[in-house]
């Protein structure tokens, strides 16, 4: 015969798994019905980036090369915009690195998506669970490109300077 005490601690011990396990997949089932959402707003903020890092890069290919032939005709004030420049350089590629890497992420989300309609819900839910699994790396990338993107921007505004 069991005493009381065991049994109502097994009860809540079950009780707390049951709710967790429940709370777990309450919120994979909301993130399955919003993961094409998420993806293709991952997709679009990739596309922006790089629109806008190959409108800097064709501004530093221009400008870039004209500051180095004239680097030889005012040295001083010159080398400190050959610099810049070479920083903007830097900065860009450390933004593109990144971008790339987010591009990798997000392939890695959508998976190979085959185009059958009979399993739409457990193709949103592999998404799903493959998007929390990348939520940290996801997170830590945006991080670094934000801190790229701020060096740039104090980079360029030195040279607007």
């Amino acid at each position: 015969m069991a005493d009381p005490f065991s049994i109502v601690a097994g009860t809540v011990s079950l009780l707390d798994c049951l709710y967790r396990c429940g709370s777990y997949l309450k919120k994979l089932h909301d993130s399955a019905a919003h993961i094409e959402e998420d993806v293709a707003a991952l997709s679009q903020e990739i596309q922006a980036l790089q629109s806008l890092n190959q409108s800097i890069k064709e501004t530093f290919e221009t400008h870039g090369s004209r500051t180095q032939s004239a680097a030889s005709r005012n040295a001083k004030s010159d080398l400190m915009v050959e610099n810049l420049w070479r920083s903007v350089g830097t900065w860009l590629s450390g933004c593109e690195d990144i971008v790339w890497q987010l591009t990798v992420v997000v392939e890695e989300i959508v998976g190979k998506d085959e185009p059958s309609k009979s399993f739409e819900k457990v193709k949103a839910l592999q998404k799903a669970l493959r998007k929390d699994k990348r939520t940290e790396k996801m997170k830590e990338l945006r991080s670094q490109l934000t801190n790229n993107k701020n060096s740039l921007q104090v980079t360029m505004l030195a040279l607007n300077l």
